[in-house]
């Protein structure tokens, strides 16, 4: 008995080795204001998100997310774009099909958004709008490729991986029932 608890203790020290990752705070310094904001930010938008999908980046996982820009006031002037960010604790999720306006940074070739900004969903920053001004329209039309997004979102990835621990598990604790039945 001794032995089989001793090959389940392992392998969850194993499975703990393998799917641990590393947990950073976020530390926050958000905008107190649109003006802010804007000056702070390197792109200043709204925009529509169309599609999702997951990517490493320099070893860290990212939400990759499509964009159609609807008003734009610094930085950009695509149609559409992707932007990212990080799945950390300073991550800001998106929902796909709602509007929002985003505070982005550059990080080398492409925009980054966290939730240390001031993007929020459009509902959420009517002031923000209003104090922004009316921006304009994007003036390079782009024709994005959604065919490498995630339209309706990666949630079935996590049920999948839910589903194949709950079945290791399981077995797991069916061999340790049968084995106790058997010596007793």
């Amino acid at each position: 008995m001794k032995k089989v608890w001793l090959v389940i203790t392992a392998i969850a020290l194993l499975c703990s080795l393998q799917f641990g990752t590393t947990a950073y705070a976020c530390d926050c310094n958000v905008p107190a204001s649109a003006k802010e904001g804007l000056e702070e930010a390197d792109a200043v938008f709204t925009g529509k998100i169309q599609a999702l999908k997951k990517v490493i980046l320099e070893g860290t996982i990212y939400n990759k997310y499509l964009v159609e820009t609807t008003r734009v006031w610094k930085g950009v002037q695509e149609s559409s774009l992707v932007i990212y960010t990080p799945i950390t604790s300073c991550e800001m999720s998106f929902i796909i099909g709602e509007e929002y306006l985003i505070y982005a940074e550059r990080q080398t070739d492409s925009w980054h958004v966290s939730n240390c900004g001031r993007t929020s969903e459009l509902a959420n920053r009517l002031k923000d709008l209003a104090d922004l001004g009316a921006g304009e329209e994007p003036s390079v039309q782009i024709d994005s490729d959604i065919s490498e997004f995630y339209v309706g979102g990666s949630k079935i990835v996590t049920w999948l991986f839910t589903g194949a621990i709950a079945v290791i598990v399981g077995a797991i604790a069916f061999v340790i029932f049968r084995y106790r039945k058997s010596t007793d």
